[in-house]
């Protein structure tokens, strides 16, 4: 029997399955999550893993760097490390769009020896991910997220990371403009099956 992979997918509310509907934070189900169709989809091949938090931006602090080495450590060994993240970066932080593509890249080359250290021999890819476009918070910010995919897939090409543009896919996003719907949950799952299943 082929030993399963594993793949740990990290990122902010949409990894989450954060439902906008909701008046205090709720969450879809499980059945409607892009990561738990992932998960069932590949339930033979693959062990996912998430972490997905509301309002996470990309780590850069000491202590949202802690934070990510905290969650390898408890994820190792990987064979994928899929990173979604960059949306409140621009909302919250920076519309800038350069400034979210170094931190990342910076967080990136972080994880990337975090892992060559102590994934126990295996070779861990790392997926970039550019987020969905942010569609409901003025032109200058949904050009910005639009600029995320050129410039992450730059970062990708440089340091041979597998690259996936979501926001060009143009998935469903709920009536707030930033959070996939349960239709595009259904989407972005198909969209990564096919991913992993090359």
């Amino acid at each position: 029997m082929t030993q399963k992979k594993t793949a740990l997918f990290y990122g902010d509310s949409n990894t989450y399955g954060f439902d906008p509907r909701g008046y205090v934070g709720d969450r879809y189900p499980a059945e409607v999550r892009w990561t738990d169709r992932v998960r069932g989809a590949l339930e033979e091949s693959w062990e996912i893993l998430d972490d997905g938090m509301n309002g996470r931006v990309i780590p850069s602090s000491d202590l949202t760097m802690t934070a990510l080495d905290r969650t390898l450590r408890r994820s190792i060994p990987l064979d994928l490390f899929a990173v979604m993240l960059g949306s409140n970066d621009l909302i919250f932080t920076d519309p800038h769009p350069t400034h979210a593509p170094q931190k990342l890249e910076r967080m990136l080359v972080h994880t990337e020896l975090y892992l060559e250290r102590h994934s126990g021999g295996r070779d861990a890819q790392i997926l970039v991910m550019a987020p969905p476009y942010n569609l409901e918070e003025g032109e200058r910010l949904k050009r910005a997220s639009q600029a995320l995919g050129f410039l992450y897939r730059d970062i990708a090409q440089r340091h041979g990371y597998r690259f996936l543009d979501v926001g060009a896919q143009e998935f469903s996003l709920a009536y707030d403009g930033v959070h996939f719907s349960e239709e595009g949950h259904r989407q972005m799952a198909e969209f990564i099956i096919d991913e992993l299943s090359d």
